[in-house]
Formats: structure tokens, C-alpha cells, sequence
């Protein structure tokens, strides 16, 4: 679903309840609190800006918008599974069973408290809070963006200590129905990863010809209909992601931005599967390989796993910036966000 309207009308008809939040200025984000507590859509105008599943359904977790997951993801200590093949999502964390609760700082959150169990057996009693605010933001352009606040807490309620295991998972599915560019600043000093490349491929065929790169900065392909997921291991990590693509409903581009915090010398729990690395990653871009109902790319982000003992807690935010805009004011405004200087050669756009 493209627009505000058609979201909003298909929430009613599945009778879903959503609160909105909006800037003075027309910026909008729904959240969906039986869909897993997501910011399941948002805007500058009528145009939604994340992927939206044309079906709505209470129950569901493939449905668009932004989410917070558990890592690791694969593997035999993994929260979905060890591979492809036996890959699922625990109903208990997405759609989960989300409840709204008082914020100190007038920020909408919802709380979920749940077991779930690692593939290895081990049992985990866990609550995820999360919460939201928007804001206007000027970046130096006719247009303002949208900055959308995103706090996530990781609540140990076992009478054991969480060791450094389990990590909070942040995700935008974003529209790849045509083709668009992951752009992914790096540390220019960060130490090459195996293969002399500051990323790693989890899984999928990532093609030659679908990445271009600089020194501090990574441009990579985006369109549905070709399955990968690569990394970021934090020595590397900028602490941002953006994607560049063509608006759906006009003649606009649009920029989003996933910032969140790095901290290179903290264990990361999401690794690529069957490869030996001794840490995980800070940062993901994977690429749906469905062109037809499933046409969206991710953004991910991790923070780093935690020990808490009984009834600790571990906050990680992250902002999300959505602009849209001219291709070529975006362009230009682009670099201003990335802090890198964007080459338009290198740009993937149709």
C-alpha cells in the first residue's frame, strides 16, 4: 500500500486499533500496538514511506513498517532457526502481545513481556519496551524531514544473570519496487574483513556489478526480485544507513536514514551463519527476493548484547530521518546527512 489513506482504511476494516503521531507541518507515523507494537507507516504527505503488506491481518508480522527483533537470528543459538530451512518467527515476539503503558517523558510505549526459547533449548523471560516521538526537522533544504525517535528497552525478568547473548534487533522495510541504493558510510580506517571488503554477505548472491565503493562510503544495489543480506561488523560501522529510491505516487526521490549508536569493542550477537567470525554486526541491508507481494528491502540495526542480572535493563534508540524531496536537492542532501560525498555515477536509480 503507497498512501496514508489506503492504510489507515484497510486498519478499519481488519478492525485494528493505531495511534497516530504528527508534526505541525504534515508529518505522520502510525503505530499498530497488535502488530507488534510497529511504527507501521509514515510520512511527509499522503505517501507512506515504509512497506506496507497489502494484507492486515490481527496475528500477522510480515507487514511493513518498523520493528524490534531478537538476535541472533540463525544458527544453533538462534531465535528463528539454523538456516533457511526451518526459518520461523516466534509469535510471541512479533506479533507479541503489546500493552500501553505510562511514559515518563510523554513518549507512546508499549510493553511486551514473553519466554522464548533458543534454538539450543535455552529458555529466556524477557520484556521489550518500546517507544516513540516525531519531530519536523530542518536539514537545510525546502523540505523539511521527519525524524521519527525509536527507544527500545530489554528488560531481564529471569532470577538469572542475561549474559552477553541476546541482542535488540531494529528493522525498516522500505519499498523496492524499483530500483534504489543502500548507501552505507564506513570508518575509511576500519580493518578490512576477510576478502579486503568491509562487509560480509550472510546469505543470497549479492552480484559485482550491484555494489560500488569508496573508501568511507558503500553503494549497493536495491531491488526485489534478488535475494541477499550483507554486514557490518562494528569496527567498520558509521553508526548509519541510508536508501535512496524513487517515490512511488510522483515524481519525487526519497531518503531515509536509520542512525543508531556503535560500539566497536562490544560483542554483537548476529553473525553470518557457517562462517567463523569472532564478532557480529552492527548494521544489515538485505534485498527480498519476491518482486510480486513481498517487494521491500530492510534496513537493520543492532545494538550490542548486555549482561543484566534479575530485573536489569538495557535501553538502545534509534532515529529514523525521512525526507523527500527533488532527485537532485536529495542528492546534495544526502551527503549532508551521510557526512560522506555522494557520487551520483555510482548511484543505482531507474
Amino acid at each position: 500500500m503507497r498512501t496514508r489513506e489506503e492504510i489507515e482504511c484497510a486498519l478499519r476494516a481488519e478492525n485494528l486499533t493505531y495511534e497516530c503521531l504528527e508534526t505541525d507541518d504534515g508529518g505522520w507515523a502510525l503505530v499498530v500496538a497488535e502488530l507488534g507494537a510497529k511504527v507501521l507507516a509514515a510520512g511527509v504527505d499522503r505517501e507512506c514511506l515504509f512497506w506496507v503488506s497489502t494484507s492486515l491481518k490481527k496475528g500477522a508480522w510480515c507487514v511493513g513498517g518498523q520493528r524490534t527483533w531478537l538476535a541472533p537470528e540463525l544458527g544453533d543459538r538462534g531465535f528463528f532457526g539454523t538456516g533457511a530451512e526451518d526459518w520461523r518467527v516466534p509469535p510471541q515476539l512479533d506479533p507479541g502481545s503489546y500493552r500501553r503503558i505510562e511514559s515518563s517523558n510523554g513518549e507512546l510505549a508499549w510493553r511486551c513481556d514473553l519466554a522464548v526459547d533458543r534454538l539450543d533449548g535455552r529458555s529466556f523471560a524477557l520484556g521489550i519496551v518500546r517507544s516513540f516521538r516525531v519531530e519536523s526537522v530542518s536539514v537545510g533544504a525546502s523540505n523539511p524531514a521527519l525524524e521519527i525517535r525509536v527507544g527500545n528497552r530489554l528488560i531481564n525478568r529471569m532470577d538469572r544473570i542475561l549474559e552477553e547473548e541476546v541482542g535488540l534487533w531494529n528493522i525498516i522495510q522500505a519499498p523496492a519496487q524499483r530500483t534504489g541504493t543502500f548507501l552505507i558510510p564506513l570508518k575509511s580506517s576500519s580493518p578490512p574483513q576477510p576478502g579486503g571488503k568491509a562487509r560480509r554477505l550472510y546469505f543470497g548472491d549479492l552480484p559485482t556489478d550491484w555494489v560500488s565503493e569508496t573508501p568511507n562510503l558503500l553503494y549497493v544495489r536495491a531491488q526485489a526480485g534478488k535475494l541477499f543480506k550483507i554486514g557490518v561488523p562494528p569496527a567498520a560501522a558509521a553508526g548509519m544507513l541510508g536508501y535512496l529510491y524513487p517515490s512511488r505516487v510522483d515524481d519525487a526521490h526519497i531518503l531515509t536514514i536509520l542512525r543508531t549508536d556503535v560500539e566497536p569493542s562490544a560483542r554483537y550477537v548476529d553473525k553470518p551463519p557457517h562462517q567463523p567470525v569472532e564478532n557480529g554486526d552492527a548494521l544489515q541491508c538485505y534485498n527480498s527476493p519476491d518482486q510480486r507481494k513481498l517487494n521491500f528491502c530492510e534496513l537493520e540495526a543492532h545494538a550490542p548484547a548486555a549482561a543484566l542480572g534479575p530485573g536489569a535493563e538495557q535501553s538502545a534508540h534509534i532515529a529514523i530521518l525521512l525526507f523527500k524531496a527533488r532527485p537532485d536537492e536529495l542528492r546534495h542532501v544526502a551527503g549532508q546527512l551521510l557526512s560522506r560525498v555522494v557520487d551520483t555515477e555510482r548511484l543505482f536509480l531507474d
